[in-house]
């Protein structure tokens, strides 16, 4: 009993994290310079909004590693690729938003930053095919959706991409899009138990 109120509880908190409080956190973040002109960084880089940047990123890469570890555990996998790819993919985060980016008077500095950038989202997207691939004889259903999801949202994000110019843009659509898949392989996961569970029954 104790268990499955645990288990309810850990659902709600994930519903209100990816799908309510990172979209919102995010666009409100985005909101404090255009969305189609500025990145984060560029958003983040003032001194006003930088302690921003760091707590958002900070909260981000806490959540992704939660989710990351919750779904290792529902799937009963045991993997160090998913764990160093994770580990990494947050500490180049981390040191993205902890980096200034001001590309007038700092700009090796500045490079230094959007290259953790880019290596961390990078990593993040690997991290969830090396996963889609590690579950692939086991959960085929799952799998399917899991690369048909990641083809869509990284085909989506080179077109936004080439049609608005704006990466600021990008990140978000990449951040609120990865924290919407996570809440979504957990669901799609239940319903594999249930239907699984259901044919044993009859």
């Amino acid at each position: 009993m104790h268990y499955e109120r645990y288990k309810m509880k850990k659902e709600k908190l994930l519903v209100i994290f990816n799908l309510i409080l990172i979209p919102f956190c995010s666009y409100l973040f985005v909101l404090k310079g255009d969305i189609y002109k500025d990145t984060l960084s560029t958003i983040g880089s003032s001194k006003e909004n930088q302690i921003y940047l760091i707590i958002w990123g900070i909260c981000i890469c806490i959540f992704f590693g939660f989710c990351i570890n919750d779904l290792m555990k529902r799937f009963a996998i045991k993997s160090k690729l998913i764990k160093v790819f994770m580990v990494i993919s947050c500490l180049f985060l981390i040191l993205t938003v902890c980096i200034p980016y001001l590309p007038d008077t700092k700009p090796t500095i500045a490079n230094i930053h959007l290259i953790c950038a880019y290596f961390g989202i990078l990593l993040i997207i690997i991290t969830l095919y090396v996963f889609a691939f590690i579950i692939k004889n086991s959960y085929k259903s799952i799998y399917k959706k899991i690369i048909l999801y990641l083809n869509i949202l990284v085909i989506s994000c080179i077109l936004l991409y080439f049609l608005t110019m704006s990466s600021g843009f990008l990140e978000i659509v990449i951040v609120d899009g990865m924290s919407v898949l996570l809440y979504l392989i957990t669901i799609w996961h239940r319903k594999y138990l249930l239907i699984k569970n259901t044919k044993i029954i009859f």
